[in-house]
């Protein structure tokens, strides 16, 4: 009987040991081929108050200063490291560290705030203060959108000295704006000071 004899061509040899090797030093050689769209994920676009954020942060807050028989302005920078915000009803968004969308704020939180301040006092003192302190905000009417009350407590230091603050304030306009007292019996010149509160995030 006459048994056929097949004859493997050698180039076909020759492409299945590419391949083979192919596969062993690259595995995804042999998978499917990716999409342009895979290989170039598209970026990710930051909303706009993501983008406006550091810039709003070198808006001041204007304030009036008294004590010892003078008046004085100043202006005041804030920021909040760490805000605990019990208001809204999403638990995973309930921790904010700077970036601090206002309806955290209002709707009822805790935060951690530090801020600057130039308040020009007696000429034998510095007029920069820094203050590092915490506050509780909680909402009056419509959940804080349209009232809100702030109450805190600071450090502040100046002249190389620490010594405590209080402040209390009312917030409107989502928490934009409100009027803020803040009340330092050991500062010089400035034991009282009224600031116009802007804060945006």
């Amino acid at each position: 009987m006459f048994t056929p004899r097949v004859r493997v061509r050698q180039p076909t040899i020759a492409i299945a040991a590419a391949f083979v090797i192919a596969s062993i030093l690259n595995p995804q050689a042999a998978g499917a081929v990716e999409t342009p769209s895979a290989q170039q994920p598209s970026p990710r676009v930051l909303p706009a108050s993501e983008v406006l954020w550091p810039l709003l942060q070198l808006v001041p807050s204007p304030e009036i200063t008294f004590g010892d028989g003078r008046v004085s302005g100043g202006l005041r920078w804030e920021l909040s490291p760490f805000l605990y915000s019990f208001g809204l009803r999403e638990p995973r968004t309930r921790v904010r560290a700077f970036f601090v969308p206002p309806s955290a704020r209002f709707t009822g939180s805790l935060e951690l705030v530090g801020s600057a301040e130039y308040a020009p006092g007696p000429p034998e003192t510095s007029d920069w203060v820094g203050r590092l302190g915490v506050r509780i905000n909680v909402p009056l009417v419509e959940r804080g959108e349209a009232l809100a009350l702030s109450v805190g407590t600071a450090a502040f230091l100046s002249d190389g000295h620490v010594r405590p603050s209080f402040d209390v304030a009312l917030l409107t306009l989502f928490g934009a704006c409100g009027v803020r007292a803040t009340f330092s019996p050991e500062l010089a010149g400035r034991q009282v000071i009224v600031t116009l509160a802007l804060r945006f995030f």
